[in-house]
């Protein structure tokens, strides 16, 4: 089971963490098994927390931060922000903007 099939989430929220995986890909360069272990990962330690509403609310880019902070550099949920912050990553590129408009505002909020 992975992810993908064991948080029971609706659609368009499944394709807000498709996106995190092809951020954690492409923006980080994790390779696709890596990014599903960590996003595995990440709901295994903060599921209690990391709810539907929770993801909805960060979508995709904010959720990559969430999980290459905590699952990727080993730090405490605590210190996302100021890892964004430091790192330049406050705010999405133009490139996250433009694939969350395509990927899910196009398709899920019309």
């Amino acid at each position: 089971m992975t992810w993908r099939t064991n948080l029971g989430f609706r659609p368009e929220t499944c394709q807000i963490l498709e996106m995190t995986h092809h951020f954690l890909c492409h923006c980080f360069h994790h390779s696709a098994s890596e990014a599903d272990h960590m996003i595995q990962e990440y709901f295994r330690q903060y599921g209690e927390f990391a709810d539907e509403s929770f993801v909805t609310h960060e979508l995709g880019w904010r959720m990559t931060m969430q999980i290459e902070c905590t699952i990727g550099c080993g730090n405490d949920r605590s210190d996302v922000m100021e890892w964004e912050r430091s790192r330049g990553f406050w705010n999405p590129p133009a490139y996250a903007v433009e694939y969350e408009a395509k990927n899910y505002w196009h398709q899920f909020r019309r």
